[in-house]
């Protein structure tokens, strides 16, 4: 018997983790503590919300200038915050 691949993926709503075999990743579920419905994705990784929250700085930077906020002191392409 071969041991299938699982999971785990976790509502967006209350945020109950669930442990699925790969193949129902991508379909939609209905969360059993909630009842509200989700698509089976993942859980992200820290190395993800990192990423994520590093790309949503990036462009947040975009269309500001390049004076320094108060308490921040910038180096390069990234912030010391004091």
């Amino acid at each position: 018997m071969t041991a299938k691949t699982r999971t785990i993926v976790q509502c967006g709503h209350c945020n109950a983790r669930y442990r699925v075999p790969g193949e129902a990743l991508g379909r939609i579920a209905r969360c059993r503590k909630c009842g509200r419905r989700f698509v089976m994705a993942p859980k992200p990784t820290l190395d993800d919300s990192v990423l994520d929250w590093l790309l949503d700085e990036e462009e947040s930077e975009e269309g500001e200038g390049t004076e320094a906020k108060p308490g921040i002191e910038r180096r390069g392409e990234l912030a010391m915050v004091r």
